[in-house]
């Protein structure tokens, strides 16, 4: 895992989603630790009940193509606490906007700064979900 490390399980109706921040490097220093990372994957999807195939590794960069998803209508919040970001919170005002590349993966931040259009997408207590974002493609993973 990451230096901390997290495995999160989100229960969603008879399923769930599983936060798992385990750190594959595309280039492993030491060759050892691409084969247990590759054991601590496999074990946790095993444990899941899903097939795991190490081959099948997506990396980021190395031979996974990532498209971003345009969020457009769905976003409902801003960005900074000026234009509403949770009053007395610290604001992603410095967070960068536009097409942008994390960890290999291209992400599109809707670049509104000066425009009275949202630019996140933010959950509160009573709406607990987003739905229908079009995707229009088949998918291996997705990426938040």
């Amino acid at each position: 895992m990451l230096n901390i490390g997290t495995l999160v399980q989100y229960p969603r109706g008879k399923g769930g989603v599983v936060l798992n921040q385990l750190n594959v490097p595309a280039n492993e220093t030491n060759p050892e630790n691409a084969d247990k990372r590759a054991n601590i994957a496999s074990n946790l999807l095993r444990n899941l009940g899903c097939a795991f195939a190490p081959e099948k590794l997506l990396l980021p960069g190395v031979n996974l193509v990532s498209v971003p998803i345009p969020l457009g209508e769905k976003c409902n919040s801003y960005l900074t606490s000026d234009k509403g970001f949770l009053p007395g919170q610290p604001d992603l005002g410095h967070f960068p906007v536009g097409e942008q590349r994390f960890d290999g993966l291209r992400f599109d931040i809707r670049n509104f700064r000066t425009s009275p259009l949202p630019a996140a997408i933010t959950l509160d207590g009573k709406s607990k979900e987003v739905s229908g974002i079009p995707v229009d493609s088949m998918a291996e993973a997705l990426f938040f």
